[in-house]
């Protein structure tokens, strides 16, 4: 389960790109819009995931 919700937030900063990581976890109104990414994941669990997921394509790295 925690593995498929780093994936949709990968998504998510793909689509709706944004200057700094942190930003997605925004709880301030006032500093612009509020994702609900933190209420899945939080962000030092999010950058230890990404730390260490590595996909690899097994295609395109035939030798």
């Amino acid at each position: 389960e925690e593995l498929r919700v780093f994936i949709r937030v990968l998504i998510c900063i793909k689509v709706y790109k944004k200057p700094r990581i942190n930003i997605y976890w925004n709880l301030d109104k006032n500093k612009g819009l509020i994702y609900t990414i933190s209420t899945y994941i939080i962000l030092n669990r999010y950058k230890e995931i990404k730390r260490y997921y590595y996909i690899f394509n097994a295609v395109d790295n035939k030798r």
